[in-house]
């Protein structure tokens, strides 16, 4: 059973703040900013290097650790990976940052595995599957994607929808997810619809899948006629587990991902790639795709605001750098238009 999720406001409360929410999100190109950095910085390399950045980037799940292994194993290097992939990450592993949905692969071991089922999918199963996909409608094609994917070693629910997204944004695939995958391990994304189905949400806590798809599916119209929100699948299903992660943690708002990033660039993980003389492309990517208002590099912070989260709840207020100015609003203790 899925544990409840505690909450004060109203449904149309929720629907409103998820609203603000989503629009904050895609003002700054979230929610999938640091797959953009990993498009942007492969734009001159060839398909197969890209597919194999791709895993890179499922592995991880952080660019500035994806980074550092393509620079050291390209995709013609991996080919040799068996004997010398984890002797490596053993010697890399100050610098190789996982976030918290990566802890499956939190040793050099399981990294390693990780990356030799990624290596053996691309070179037995990535062939047959684009040749058989090619035959199939868009969802039985995002299905059979699915289905490969997640045989991946230590790849799982979360990383696969992002993973499939960019291939599928490369052209290795057609299809688009066309739901919000209930199935398996979606307990953030149910928690967030008893939010917005509050009447529903014992039923929610024990419902299959196909009832957990009604329901989301429904929302997902409500959002787009009655609130102007018309949201594409993938976003949906990203944002009903962050704005969860908004109202019940205060650990999420419009730009962490941003300031994730920059964090990690300048911890211990980024000080062991510059002790090895790699020079990232990150501010180099950021500024030519994301907007500069939002970068905490050019704007005086150089981590997460989890300050900025908490005024949700305090202020009923979504966070957003387009809107508010950050170093005002934190001398104010309150979010600050811009004048």
């Amino acid at each position: 059973m899925i544990k409840p999720i505690l909450n004060d406001h109203a449904r149309e409360w929720h629907l409103a703040r998820f609203t603000e929410f989503a629009a904050a999100k895609f003002a700054i190109g979230e929610p999938i900013s640091h797959a953009s950095l990993v498009i942007h910085a492969s734009q001159d390399v060839n398909d197969q290097e890209k597919l194999w950045r791709a895993g890179l980037y499922a592995a991880a799940y952080s660019f500035m650790s994806c980074e550092g292994i393509w620079n050291s194993w390209d995709v013609i290097a991996a080919g040799a990976m068996p004997e010398r992939i984890l002797p490596w990450l053993q010697d890399n592993w100050p610098g190789i940052h996982t976030r918290k949905e990566r802890r499956c692969v939190r040793t050099p071991e399981k990294f390693a595995k990780c990356l030799l089922s990624y290596r053996r999918w691309m070179d037995e199963e990535y062939p047959a599957l684009r040749a058989k996909s090619a035959k199939l409608g868009p969802n039985a094609e995002y299905d059979a994607w699915w289905e490969s994917a997640d045989t991946i070693q230590y790849f799982g629910r979360y990383i696969v929808i992002r993973f499939l997204e960019l291939v599928r944004h490369w052209g290795f695939m057609r299809g688009a997810i066309y739901d919000i995958r209930a199935g398996g391990e979606a307990h953030s994304l149910i928690r967030c619809l008893m939010l917005f189905r509050p009447e529903l949400a014992e039923e929610l806590a024990t419902a299959d899948a196909e009832f957990i798809e009604a329901i989301a599916s429904e929302v997902r119209d409500e959002f787009k006629r009655d609130h102007g929100l018309d949201i594409s699948w993938l976003n949906y299903s990203i944002l009903l587990c962050e704005y969860r992660v908004a109202y019940e943690k205060a650990h999420e708002y419009p730009g962490r991902s941003h300031d994730e990033e920059l964090e990690y660039l300048h911890s211990r993980y980024g000080d062991h790639w510059r002790s090895r003389g790699l020079q990232s492309g990150l501010y180099a990517a950021r500024a030519a795709i994301d907007p500069h208002v939002c970068l905490g590099e050019k704007n005086n912070w150089l981590g997460r605001r989890y300050e900025v989260a908490e005024w949700l709840r305090k202020y009923d207020t979504i966070w957003s750098d387009v809107k508010y100015d950050y170093n005002a609003s934190i001398a104010a203790g309150r979010p600050i238009e811009w004048t």
